[in-house]
C-alpha cells in the first residue's frame, strides 16, 4: 500500500498533538486501519484548533470512523474535511453528529462511501438547518435516484447556495439525466453521477468542484 501504516500514524500523532501552529490535517495510508484511525482521531482531540482536515485511510471500518468523528468533533474551528475510508450507513451516523456539532463546517467530502438512501438521509438530517455548509460531496455510494431525493427533501437549507455531487453506481444515465434536469436550477451547482470516471470528468469541468478541494 501508499503511505503511512498503523504503527507511522501512532508516532506522526504524537508529534502533531504537541504542533501549536498546525492548522491542516492531511494523513493518507492505504494500510490506516481502525488502531490507526484510534491515534489518528486522539491526536485531532488534542489539537481542538484545525481548521481543515484531509484523511485518507484505506482499511479503516466504522469502528475507526467513530474515533475520527470524536476527534473533529473537538475542533471548533473546523471548515472542511475530506474522508476516504470505508463507510457504511452506520456509519454514516458519524459524519452526520459532525454536522452536527461542527458550526463552521462549509464544506465535506466524502469518497469510498458504502452507503445506500439509509446512510444519505441520515447525512441529510445532519446538515439540516445547517446554513454554514455550501459543499456536499459524496462518492461510491448505492444510492438510488429516490434515495437521492428523498435526501435533498431533508437538508432543509438554502438550497440555492448549496453545491451538491454524489456519485453512485445505482444510478443509470437516464437517472442523472432527469435529476440534473430537475434540480440544477434550485443549487448552486447540482451534479450526479454514475461512476468514478464521471466523477473526476465532472471534477475537471467544474470550476467550483475544482477551486474548492484542490
Amino acid at each position: 500500500g501508499g503511505g503511512i501504516s498503523d504503527k507511522g500514524t501512532e508516532v506522526l500523532s504524537k508529534a502533531i498533538e504537541v504542533n501549536k501552529n498546525l492548522r491542516v490535517f492531511y494523513i493518507r495510508g492505504d494500510d490506516i486501519s481502525d488502531i490507526g484511525a484510534k491515534s489518528i482521531g486522539k491526536a485531532m482531540a488534542a489539537k481542538r484548533n484545525l481548521e481543515a482536515i484531509y484523511l485518507f485511510a484505506g482499511n479503516m471500518t466504522d469502528t475507526g470512523l467513530e474515533y475520527i468523528s470524536k476527534g473533529i468533533q473537538m475542533n471548533e474551528n473546523l471548515f472542511k474535511f475530506y474522508l476516504y475510508g470505508n463507510v457504511s450507513d452506520s456509519g454514516a451516523g458519524y459524519i452526520a453528529a459532525i454536522l452536527k456539532t461542527s458550526s463552521n463546517i462549509t464544506s465535506f467530502y466524502l469518497d469510498g462511501a458504502d452507503i445506500s438512501g439509509e446512510g444519505l438521509l441520515s447525512i441529510a438530517c445532519g446538515i439540516n438547518g445547517k446554513f454554514s455548509i455550501k459543499n456536499m460531496n459524496i462518492y461510491g455510494s448505492k444510492c438510488t435516484a429516490t434515495d437521492i431525493e428523498k435526501a435533498i427533501a431533508a437538508i432543509n437549507v438554502n438550497m440555492s447556495s448549496l453545491r451538491i455531487c454524489i456519485g453512485s453506481d445505482a444510478l443509470s444515465e437516464d437517472d442523472c439525466s432527469k435529476m440534473m434536469e430537475e434540480y440544477e436550477e434550485d443549487f448552486e451547482e447540482f451534479r450526479v453521477m454514475m461512476s468514478r470516471q464521471f466523477f473526476y470528468d465532472s471534477f475537471k469541468t467544474s470550476e467550483i468542484l475544482r477551486t474548492d478541494w484542490l
